[in-house]
């Protein structure tokens, strides 16, 4: 270049004399055909030195105000024009409210529209990730955001990952970029904002899109739906729609109405198949404010049923729901059964204690339920002990199963919530029969549109107060002529999340309500007491089931970990479980402690508390028998969850013997005679196809 200075001034020079402007040159150059063939060497070189020439014009302080000044019109067209195109309807980002089709909620995934916004207006993209500080895929986005990364720090909190930890779908989708391995190897805090950037850069987007067309708010209408389904505040929703983010509420109400409609035909087109198992419950709630009528005083109390339809699942057929008149010739509520079949609870406990039976324990060996345990200390060891033990959790195998329900996506369908209080027996069958009406089935001769229900039976599933009342209202109804009139199609199902509820109720009564209960420095109580020290009272006689539930599992990690730390420094001695990891143990060593564990310090297999009980005062560990109690009781729940939530029907019903005495000891016997009728029924009344349709199970 400074070799060709004389020569340049001497051009220039030239151009003067003749009167010739640089600018009038290049347009020239530019603009003339004779010029503009590919081939000509000046056209040609403007072409390839054109950002040369915007750098030196953007690079001199008296240029630079005009060439930006141009630059930003065109590119404000050239914005406006692709938010135009993009919000034509050939992107199917149009939404009609009065047609809301359920498919267009459960397709519509915002990755594919941030996909199809990017490729289809990557400059529009490219301009709003710059100023976030994101990453847009592709070399020339990477490259444009390399540089603003120089420009512009990364300032992000870091007590923010602890928050965003949290978010499953947050970490999963940076787990999946990650497994991409597209773009810069980037920290795990970049990758989450570069996320969050990306969701912020469709949000904006379509904020545009919707300001050029009203009718182009797919995401608008989504997140007005969703704001309507979390019971979002009318103000809010109004904030948010003059903002651009969401629908205005009245639209919102146009789309509810048509996944309404939508919804009352998926009830009746999946109820009419009769394979589905109905569940219902009550939804009780306080308004503040209603008017009295002589019906319903305005107390402020308001009572609905809300239920749904659940497909039944695991190749059951119509011809195992086939059985209502084999009930009902079994059934101890007919009179003129031919082969009635009575409640009998020593024989129904006796059929449990015999289901499921085991081969003899060897001696030294555990039982089944003693493996369990066993597994469970060794996964809580592992999961929440010395974290140089945690690489053992993958190596670390299921527990073994007794009879496990194959896993299955299930479908279900919610049905109109309905103004019936269950409270009464009348209650409880209004709302039958307005589930039958919904599932469009019933008697026939009602209305020509039901499908028949006269051979067919039905399952139900409640609490226990839904129980009683419906066994109430089959006695009373058996004497009724029609099937439809005794009921002879409703089977109840036992709810087990009910049952969840009562046993963690159970130890409540055992381990925390007695003021006996809460003496003992290690009770149950004391640790709730040091993990909640502001809620004790509280948590004494209101606790909700929530707290209840994790104070018992938590509790119950404490102490295992304590039977851990005692075992170990019996054996060699070591003062911490920390210490004890140093050795780095296998995991072949491990299970022989917590053999031994699962004999010594929890009562079952190997601690007999009524036999230490009758040894002389002198010689007897109280805060051990207490703690190996407690442990027992505690790990009957544990159990009871991981059955409930592995599909392990088995281990449910194994488990039902000693929550029934557990149940009858702490006075709730109508719950004990709940489970030992459901049992009955289901191995002494029901046929083998029925009996397969509740388990699942062959």
């Amino acid at each position: 270049m400074p070799q060709r200075v004389p020569l340049l001034r001497d051009c220039l020079s030239y151009l003067q004399a003749r009167g010739v402007t640089l600018s009038e040159l290049i347009a020239f150059v530019v603009t003339q055909n004779k010029y503009g063939d590919t081939n000509d060497m000046l056209f040609q070189d403007v072409v390839n030195n054109t950002m040369v020439i915007l750098s030196a014009l953007s690079a001199n302080m008296k240029t630079a105000p005009a060439t930006f000044h141009w630059c930003h019109e065109q590119m404000c067209i050239r914005y406006a024009r692709s938010v135009s195109e993009l919000s034509r309807n050939v992107h199917a980002w149009h939404f009609g409210a009065m047609h809301t089709d359920p498919e267009q909620i459960r397709e519509f995934q915002l990755d594919v529209m941030a996909n199809e916004l990017q490729r289809s207006a990557p400059q529009v993209w490219g301009l709003l990730v710059a100023p976030l500080g994101g990453w847009a895929q592709g070399v020339e986005q990477e490259s444009t955001n390399s540089r603003t990364s120089r420009n512009t720090p990364f300032r992000d909190d870091p007590e923010d990952d602890e928050y965003w930890g949290e978010d499953d779908d947050l970490v999963a989708e940076i787990a999946e970029e990650q497994g991409r391995g597209s773009g810069p190897q980037l920290t795990k805090r970049q990758k989450r904002r570069n996320l969050l950037t990306r969701v912020r850069v469709v949000v904006i987007i379509n904020i545009l899109m919707q300001t050029q067309d009203q009718r182009c708010n797919a995401l608008q209408s989504v997140i007005g739906i969703f704001l309507h389904s979390c019971g979002a505040p009318e103000k809010l929703i109004k904030l948010l729609s003059r903002m651009g983010i969401s629908v205005a509420q009245t639209t919102i109400h146009r789309a509810i109405k048509s996944l309404q409609d939508y919804s009352i035909d998926d009830v009746q087109l999946l109820g009419r198949t009769l394979l589905v198992s109905y569940a219902f419950d009550n939804l009780d709630f306080e308004v503040p404010s209603g008017i009295p009528t002589i019906d319903k005083p305005a107390d402020g109390l308001v009572h609905i049923t809300t239920g749904t339809l659940m497909r039944l699942e695991h190749g059951v057929r119509l011809e195992d729901l086939r059985c209502a008149a084999l009930l009902r010739e079994r059934s101890e509520f007919n009179p003129l059964a031919s082969d009635p079949r009575p409640f009998d609870p020593k024989a129904t406990m006796t059929k449990l204690l015999t289901l499921h039976p085991e081969p003899e324990v060897p001696g030294g060996g555990i039982s089944c339920r003693g493996r369990f345990r066993a597994w469970v200390l060794m996964h809580t060891l592992l999961k929440h002990g010395p974290l140089s033990l945690a690489h053992l959790l993958d190596k670390l195998s299921d527990p073994e199963a007794i009879k496990t329900i194959p896993t299955c996506k299930l479908h279900q369908q919610p049905i109109r919530a309905m103004d019936i209080s269950l409270s009464t027996i009348t209650g409880n069958l209004d709302a039958i029969e307005g589930l039958y009406k919904q599932a469009g089935v019933g008697d026939p001769s009602v209305s020509q549109f039901l499908v028949d229900l006269k051979d067919f039976v039905t399952l139900f599933q409640g609490d226990l107060g839904t129980f009683e009342k419906v066994m109430s209202a089959l006695r009373r109804r058996k004497q009724e002529r029609t099937p439809y009139n005794r009921l002879d199609s409703v089977v109840f199902v036992l709810g087990l999340f009910h049952l969840k509820m009562a046993a963690a109720d159970a130890i409540w009564r055992m381990l925390v309500t007695p003021d006996g209960a809460r003496v003992d420095n290690t009770s149950f109580f004391k640790i709730l007491s040091q993990l909640r020290p502001n809620d004790s009272s509280r948590l004494i006689s209101n606790a909700k089931f929530r707290d209840r539930h994790d104070l018992i599992n938590h509790i119950t990690t404490l102490l295992i970990l304590d039977a851990w730390k005692v075992e170990v420094k019996r054996r060699w001695g070591h003062e911490t479980l920390e210490a004890w990891a140093g050795t780095k143990p296998t995991l072949a060593e491990i299970q022989e402690v917590v053999e031994t564990i699962v004999r010594e310090y929890i009562e079952g297999d190997g601690v007999d508390i009524y036999k230490m009980q009758t040894m002389p005062t002198a010689e007897r560990d109280k805060v051990k028998e207490n703690t190996a109690r407690s442990m027992n009781y505690t790990l009957f729940y544990y159990e009871l969850s991981h059955a409930m939530n592995w599909g392990d029907i088995g281990r449910v019903e194994n488990i039902f013997p000693p929550w029934i005495q557990i149940f009858r000891a702490v006075g709730k016997h109508k719950y004990t005679n709940y489970m030992l009728r459901f049992m009955h029924s289901l191995y002494f009344v029901y046929p083998e196809g029925l009996r397969y349709v509740h388990s699942g199970v062959k």
